[in-house]
């Protein structure tokens, strides 16, 4: 298989343009969320915030919202608000997924419920959740726009929601259909806020009804592409986290899992054990022997090939043809979500 390029490199002229003046607009939603989070606050949920966004991720989200606005050749800056608003949403979830997951480590330092405790780890997910809209509704939008993006948050956080809660029934392993279950799981925690904030670009940007419908299901694949390339990156790459095979340890039933028990069914109860154990009782020795396995059965290479598949799915949707701009902001999204993993040489090349 061909590796990637080199990202950094090779991105070319144009999508090296794209990322200074997406820098520009990256800081500006980081102004943004600053002032809508730490305003009129004190205390300890004003020391947790600020110990929470100390240390900030690789902010896709925005960066998608702004790479959209410019694939359909508008003005960036009424997009500003409501990409804040949904790293807002994002960071909320994180919170609770941590203490959910019982997570220790999050982007390299201990998360908040283990600083702060479960309960104002509750409350600050909470603030987070209740606070994000104010980033659009004190924006310069208009009355109906507003009431759009507010029935949107509400059906974001509620299917974000959803995922999270379908997530530990997918981990039971008492699904009928695992596969189903995940892409549904995952549908809600993970691509419902893709889809979402292309959805609210399309209402900022007064898109047709028929185009925010595409572009939300092209963006609902790359949340889905998100997520798997995530879970690759839990056993064969770095997280961020305090060990290798987080998921694992938490008994979480990832693209791997699923893919490799499609074509092994036999390896169910030996998985299963491993799973179900104590996050403290699974050993390094578990976490290797699983990292084996998918190796020797080509169950990474599988999901390796499904990645590339996604990829090209994505790269050829009928919407990509109709705005030329859109294939190349998607080709840099893609290349920037799977950077992390380009060590396992994907077979496409961007």
């Amino acid at each position: 298989m061909e590796s990637h390029r080199d990202f950094d490199s090779e991105v070319g002229l144009r999508q090296s343009i794209l990322i200074n003046t997406e820098s520009c607009f990256v800081e500006a939603v980081d102004a943004k969320i600053t002032n809508v989070i730490k305003s009129n606050i004190s205390f300890q949920l004003k020391e947790m915030i600020e110990y929470h966004f100390s240390v900030l991720g690789k902010r896709i989200r925005p960066r998608m919202v702004y790479g959209l606005g410019k694939s359909f050749n508008v003005s960036t800056s009424s997009l500003i608000s409501w990409a804040a608003c949904c790293e807002i949403l994002h960071n909320a979830t994180l919170v609770h997924d941590d203490l959910q997951d019982g997570d220790h480590l999050r982007r390299g330092v201990p998360t908040v419920w283990k600083k702060f405790g479960h309960a104002e780890a509750i409350n600050l997910g909470d603030f987070l959740l209740l606070r994000a809209p104010l980033a659009y509704l004190t924006d310069q939008l208009s009355s109906d726009i507003k009431t759009k993006l507010s029935f949107l948050y509400s059906e974001m956080a509620s299917s974000i929601v959803d995922g999270q809660s379908r997530e530990f029934y997918l981990n039971t392993l008492d699904s009928d259909d695992l596969e189903k279950d995940y892409f549904e799981c995952i549908s809600g925690k993970t691509s419902a806020l893709f889809a979402g904030q292309a959805k609210g670009v399309g209402v900022i940007l007064g898109l047709s009804e028929e185009t925010i419908s595409s572009l939300s299901d092209l963006l609902h694949r790359c949340g889905n592409l998100f997520q798997i390339q995530d879970d690759l990156l839990d056993l064969y790459g770095n997280k961020g986290r305090d060990e290798v095979g987080c998921d694992l340890k938490e008994g979480k039933v990832s693209f791997l899992i699923v893919s490799h028990l499609k074509r092994h069914s036999e390896d169910f109860e030996l998985l299963k054990k491993i799973l179900k154990k104590k996050r403290n009782e699974t050993t390094a020795e578990d976490i290797h022997n699983v990292k084996k396995l998918f190796v020797e059965k080509r169950t990474l290479l599988t999901a390796i090939e499904y990645v590339d598949s996604l990829t090209n799915e994505i790269l050829s949707h009928s919407l990509v043809e109709t705005y030329p701009e859109l294939k190349s902001y998607l080709s840099y999204l893609i290349g920037y979500m799977l950077k992390p993993i380009k060590h396992l040489n994907l077979s496409k090349g961007l």
